[in-house]
């Protein structure tokens, strides 16, 4: 089976479903008043300062101070403090964190390069020890803050550390990659169909679709043409079959994107007044994301190693960018309830701890039972191998059972040259869904179009974005 690796990465990115001893050197203008003392919990545990020095609530400044070296060091960093400059570094992994004790200014230096962020409050020195704004020093190092006002709790989330702590092996994943080789070169064709229903408010929409294309190993060219069938309770006196057609182009390296839908432009006319309906909608992906806070360069760079590191440097790492995803935690059973258990689930589906070698392959199960709301989801996967060891089909299945009911069944199978998903959801309250989708891959001498039809008329993304706003 191809791109076992690659797979892997997708499912980890779908599924995530995360002080300084000053010595003298206090100056009066630092030194605070006794603290409204408040908890720190990090990674789901609430810590320690063993120097004494409690964390605090300024409810002037609206921030939670901590004591940099107790807390930071729980992190895994190293923590220094320059008494003559009153200059705070704190140094993990590649990541380099600079906080001048008289400055609002934070330094981050990882990977050569230098940014900048502002704290709206300066340190503090209470006790001679320096305290720092939480929230603003633990982002820098890559963790999540936020805040639980019930429990008067800051909460840090570090994938980091927290990785770090529970350490898993993924050999036998690792031996099955190694095994697929090198990443298979050359252009593939897709033909995918999507059949199904979406029910909401007692009313049925079945779907069908079906999409063909050629990708490369940065491009693709992909066409999808199908129908929705509006119910009589959408539209009352009249039921009406939607024809729904587009053209889509993309390119991984530039993040390019091009689309084309006579449907689409149909529907801008009240906005754009000039779309015709042959007009492609082009801009690029990357900037839109970018705009969006999200770490385009990260990811990129976590994509294009993924056949250099080894699978459980990638597993880890895909996980800590879902975790960041999440946001700022506002519960402290958040981390238990969100972040252990999808680790839990990913490390004992896909780590050694978890595959069982079978005859054939390899198989792993993962169950999540919750009594107080009476819910229990079951997770599987099966790895069938050849004589070489070589994985030729993958399947995963997962089951979700509330009060007896069940809320959701999915199962996905892939082999070399074809795959197929379902689901069926129903959230018990009168919404549900129910698709299937089936695929095949072929190699093909066919080259993806690396642009719009020459003379074609074009409306970038950006300006459509702002005449919609």
């Amino acid at each position: 089976m191809k791109s076992l690796r690659k797979a892997v990465a997708i499912a980890l990115t779908v599924l995530l479903f995360a002080g300084v001893y000053a010595g003298g050197a206090s100056a009066v203008e630092d030194v605070v008043a006794a603290p409204d003392a408040v908890s720190i919990q990090l990674n789901g545990e609430n810590i320690e300062f063993p120097s004494g020095v409690e964390p605090y609530f300024d409810t002037a400044a609206g921030r939670v101070f901590v004591p940099v070296r107790d807390l930071f060091t729980e992190l895994g960093a190293e923590v220094e403090y320059d008494e003559t400059a009153r200059v705070i570094t704190l140094t993990r992994g590649g990541v380099t964190v600079v906080f001048p004790q008289d400055s609002t200014t934070i330094t981050i230096t990882e990977g050569g390069a230098t940014t900048t962020i502002e704290s709206d409050v300066k340190p503090l020195t209470f006790d001679n020890r320096v305290l720092v704004p939480l929230r603003f020093v633990a982002n820098a190092l890559g963790s999540n803050v936020g805040w639980d006002q019930t429990a008067q709790t800051a909460i840090v989330i570090d994938p980091e550390s927290y990785l770090a702590s529970r350490p898993e092996t993924f050999d036998t994943l690792g031996k099955l990659i190694e095994a697929e080789g090198e990443p298979q070169e050359g252009n593939q064709a897709l033909t995918m169909s999507i059949d199904g229903t979406v029910t909401s408010d007692g009313m049925s929409i079945p779907l069908s679709f079906e999409l063909e294309g050629i990708s490369s190993q940065t491009a693709s060219d992909l066409k999808l043409a199908g129908t929705v069938d509006l119910p009589a309770e959408m539209m009352p006196g009249l039921t009406a079959s939607l024809a729904i057609d587009a053209d889509v182009l993309a390119n991984a390296e530039t993040g390019f994107f091009a689309i084309h839908s006579e449907l689409l432009n149909a529907s801008l006319l009240g906005v754009i007044p000039d779309v015709a309906a042959d007009t492609w909608i082009t801009g690029d992906i990357y900037a839109l994301l970018s705009e969006q806070g999200v770490d385009i360069d990260s990811i990129l760079a976590q994509s294009e190693a993924a056949y250099a590191e080894d699978v459980g440097t990638l597993i880890n790492d895909a996980i800590t960018q879902q975790v960041l995803a999440l946001g700022e935690p506002d519960d402290v059973a958040f981390f238990d309830a969100t972040v252990k258990v999808a680790v839990d689930a990913i490390y004992g589906l896909l780590g050694d701890s978890g595959l069982t070698e079978t005859e054939d392959g390899y198989v792993s199960q993962f169950i999540i039972e919750d009594t107080e709301i009476d819910a229990k989801a079951e997770v599987s996967l099966k790895i069938t191998t050849d004589a070489d060891g070589k994985a030729v089909s993958a399947v995963s299945a997962a089951t979700v059972v509330i009060g007896g009911e069940t809320a959701l069944t999915l199962k996905a199978s892939a082999s070399e040259a074809t795959f197929e998903i379902t689901v069926q959801f129903d959230d018990l309250e009168g919404t549900a869904i129910d698709i299937a989708v089936k695929g095949e891959i072929a190699p093909t001498t066919e080259e993806p179009r690396a642009g719009v039809p020459e003379g074609a008329e074009t409306i970038d993304i950006g300006v459509l974005l702002d005449a919609t706003v």
